[in-house]
C-alpha cells in the first residue's frame, strides 16, 4: 500500500494507524475507535454530537498492513489483523513463571527450561491433576465452546473454519452453487439463506452487506459488483476486490449471482 493510502488510514488525533477504525458520519474521516471514545464534537469538522460508526473497509485494509513486533529478538513484521495472535504466541514473548513463589521470568523456550529443571515435581503434579479431573467424556461435550444457533429453519448452525454458519442442510441458491457440493457447510464454502441470516446478524452488518463463501464481508460497490477489499493475485487490476469498482473476488461474484436469494433473508 503506497503512502497516500497509509496516510488516509491515520488518525488525525493519534497521528498513528487508526486501531479499531471508526468513521465519523458528518465529514467520513477516521479515528481510533480509543481516541474518539469521549470526545463531545468531531475533531475536525466540530459537528456536535459527533456519530461514529465502524469503518468495515478502512478495518481490513489496516489489517493487511505490517505491523513490526517488539518484543526483544523479534522484530518481525506481521499483519496488523494477525498481531495480538502472534503476540501471544511469539517465541520473544516475556513471560513470568507460572510458580506463585517464582520470580523468574524469560521468554517462552527459556521458560520450559526453567519449568522443567526448577519446578519439575509442580508441573507433573498439575498435569496429574489436570488430566484426572478432565475424563475423555468431559472433554469431548467440552465443545461447547463452539457457537451453535439454530437458524430459521429449524436446523442447528454451527461456526465452521471460515467464520460462517452451516447446518449441513441442502442449499436453496438461484445456482444450485455449482461451485460447492450443493451443501450448507458443514465447516466452509457457501451457505444456506437461513444461516447467511444469522451471519449478517451476529456481525451486526449494515443493510446491504453479505458475507462471502471466504468468510469476509461484502457490500455492492459503484460497478454493481460486489466486493469484500481484500488482496487478490490479478495482474490486470490493483490486486484488491474492489472496493468500488474494477474486477472482484470469485467469492464476491458468487454474492452478485445469489444476490436476488440472499435478499430474502432481510
Amino acid at each position: 500500500m503506497d503512502n497516500n493510502n497509509q496516510i488516509d488510514l491515520t488518525c488525525p488525533i493519534c497521528l498513528d494507524i487508526a486501531d479499531d477504525a471508526v468513521e465519523t458520519e458528518c465529514c467520513g474521516h477516521i479515528f481510533c475507535e480509543k481516541c474518539v471514545k469521549n470526545v463531545k464534537s468531531c475533531p475536525l469538522c466540530n459537528i456536535a454530537p459527533p456519530s461514529f460508526r465502524i469503518a468495515l473497509f478502512g478495518r481490513r485494509l489496516i489489517g493487511n498492513l505490517p505491523k513490526k513486533c517488539d518484543n526483544e529478538g523479534c522484530g518481525k513484521d506481521v499483519a496488523r489483523s494477525e498481531f495480538n495472535r502472534h503476540k501471544s504466541l511469539c517465541e520473544f514473548l516475556i513471560i513470568k513463571c507460572y510458580i506463585p513463589t517464582c520470580s523468574f521470568e524469560s521468554n517462552k523456550k527459556n521458560l520450559m527450561n526453567h519449568l522443567l529443571t526448577s519446578h519439575s515435581d509442580s508441573v507433573i503434579k498439575i498435569l496429574e491433576e489436570y488430566y484426572s479431573t478432565n475424563s475423555s467424556n468431559k472433554i469431548s461435550n467440552s465443545r461447547s465452546f463452539i457457537s451453535t444457533k439454530i437458524n430459521s429453519k429449524g436446523r442447528q448452525a454451527r461456526l465452521g473454519a471460515t467464520g460462517k454458519y452451516y447446518c449441513s442442510g441442502k442449499l436453496d441458491l438461484a445456482s444450485k452453487c455449482k461451485c460447492c457440493d450443493g451443501n450448507c457447510g458443514p465447516d466452509n464454502g457457501c451457505n444456506c439463506t437461513s444461516c447467511m441470516a444469522l451471519d449478517i446478524s451476529t456481525r451486526k452488518l449494515p443493510s446491504g452487506w453479505y458475507v462471502n463463501k471466504e468468510g469476509f464481508p461484502c457490500v455492492k460497490g459503484d460497478s454493481g459488483k460486489f466486493y469484500c477489499g481484500r488482496k487478490m493475485s490479478l495482474e490486470s487490476s490493483d490486486s484488491f476486490c474492489g472496493p468500488d469498482d474494477g474486477p472482484n473476488c470469485l467469492s464476491c461474484e458468487i454474492i452478485g449471482f445469489e444476490e436476488s436469494v440472499y435478499q430474502k433473508v432481510r
